[in-house]
């Protein structure tokens, strides 16, 4: 658990150490590179499309320093069985309109088999299952390492 949350805490300190460095992405940054981020989600083509054009560089450099917390945040909770909301994590993803752009989440898991565990299963078909969300930790750490190349940290 400590290192988890000592991971979170680096990947914040190049967020925070980033925004106060850096306000501009150095260099052209395609669509294809921002498609390969799986934590962003665009309303349409013309959104990114429009995200892409110079005037706007400051609001996609914003986002993807949000999508770096994101992808932080789900990448430390991925093993996460209860949170004081409700059942499991839930994976986070952004979401981005023309006008603004929204943090959601997706309750995705899976289920394996531990009859012993505090969150399992009580009854049903399921029973003795634990959910946990269905995150992949080394996609989550690629998005990281693909945000971090495209603002050049």
């Amino acid at each position: 658990m400590r290192i988890k949350a000592w991971l979170f805490a680096i990947f914040v300190s190049i967020l925070i150490i980033g925004i106060l460095i850096y306000r501009e992405l150095p260099g052209i940054v395609t669509e294809n590179e921002i498609r390969e981020i799986s934590v962003l989600e665009f309303s349409s083509d013309k959104t990114l499309k429009n995200l892409l054009k110079n005037k706007n560089k400051e609001r996609l450099v914003s986002i993807l320093y949000l999508a770096i917390a994101v992808s932080a945040d789900n990448c430390a909770n991925s093993d996460t069985t209860r949170t004081t909301d409700s059942g499991q994590y839930k994976y986070k993803y952004i979401f981005v309109y023309d006008t603004h752009t929204d943090v959601l989440q997706k309750d995705i898991y899976k289920l394996f088999y531990d009859p012993f565990h505090p969150d399992r299963i009580l009854s049903g078909d399921n029973e003795g299952y634990v959910k946990y969300p269905d995150i992949d930790k080394y996609a989550q750490a690629d998005n990281i390492y693909k945000m971090l190349d495209l603002l050049r940290l």
